[in-house]
């Protein structure tokens, strides 16, 4: 027996329009919604087509616009830089004076608990964070509670009598170069 034909079932497109008033995407559907018999399957919307070059041409920066900023932020270095580390060295000296002052109140505190006396030179700086060897009753310290540095990392020096003051020691830093006896060493006042 032969079997008849069948005709395909009966298929139905609707669409909606987008309803915007560009010219160009008046006609375009947003959707389309596919009837097959009774079961009605909604297609993915159009994106695609939608989507105007206009709107998303670019999504990156080209090679040129990235070494261009690049070549601007390092002229602005160049200039920025050296001014900075020039204010890291008079902050750095700054710092260097306010450890020398401290040491010198330190100073002043020992040597009011010794009557009026101060450290030797072989005693140096350390007798304001250690107590000395021997019989010091007077001692009442620490006076520091670590040996005193510069800005620098290098342990301040230690000369008394001063030179510019015989009655009070001079404290030293050996400065930037970290060298005792050059040019850029800084003396307490």
């Amino acid at each position: 027996m032969p079997i008849p034909e069948q005709s395909p079932p009966a298929t139905k497109i609707e669409a909606e329009s987008i309803g915007n008033s560009n010219p160009r995407t008046d006609r375009i559907p947003r959707s389309v919604n596919v009837c097959f018999g009774d079961q009605p399957w909604k297609t993915q919307q159009m994106k695609s087509i939608l989507t105007s070059n206009d709107h998303h041409r670019r999504a990156a920066f080209t090679l040129m616009e990235v070494l261009l900023v690049l070549a601007i932020m390092g002229v602005i270095m160049t200039m920025v830089v050296p001014r900075l580390m020039g204010r890291q060295t008079h902050a750095n000296v700054d710092a260097t004076k306010i450890s020398i002052a401290g040491v010198r109140q330190a100073l002043k505190l020992y040597s009011l608990d010794h009557l009026g006396s101060l450290p030797t030179a072989s005693e140096g700086l350390s007798v304001l964070t250690t107590r000395p060897a021997g019989d010091d009753r007077s001692w009442r310290g620490p006076y520091l509670d670590s040996p005193p540095k510069d800005a620098w990392g290098t342990e301040l020096r230690y000369q008394f009598p001063g030179r510019n003051n015989p009655d009070f020691p001079d404290i030293i830093s050996a400065g930037p170069d970290r060298t005792f006896d050059t040019t850029d060493d800084i003396l307490g006042e």
